[in-house]
């Protein structure tokens, strides 16, 4: 099935497809069975939040942190190492 999409979209992906979708499919990031598509989404992104939260251990990986309502010390401390992070890069 993989082949048979890569077949179609060789020339470009057609009108009325999604580019980022049929990119998706092509790559191996989403199934090509649509049923699986919702938990294997919901399983990267927990996959992805957990290995962040490992590599950055000072930061804050709970609930509130992540819906944005954390308090004024942790935007402070975030604001900061974000700062040193656009110093730190090229």
């Amino acid at each position: 099935q993989r082949r048979q999409l890569a077949g179609l979209v060789w020339l470009g992906v057609p009108n009325g497809v999604h580019r980022c979708e049929a990119w998706q499919l092509l790559l191996g990031y989403q199934p090509l069975a649509r049923s699986r598509r919702t938990a294997t989404l919901q399983r990267q992104r927990s996959e992805y939040h957990e290995l962040r939260c490992g590599i950055y251990e000072g930061s804050s990986c709970s609930a509130s942190a992540l819906s944005g309502s954390g308090g004024a010390a942790e935007e402070a401390a975030a604001a900061a190492a974000l700062q040193q992070i656009r110093l730190d890069l090229p």
